[in-house]
């Protein structure tokens, strides 16, 4: 059960990590075409 909720946690960890980069890919983008523009 330990080992079970371990896993879900890091499963959860890799979730946020990858959300977190997909929004500061958003941010980077923004901040890209408020440079251009």
């Amino acid at each position: 059960m330990k080992l079970w909720q371990k896993k879900k946690k890091e499963e959860i960890d890799i979730k946020n990590l990858y959300y977190l980069g997909f929004v500061i890919g958003i941010i980077d983008d923004l901040e890209i075409q408020n440079i251009v523009y």
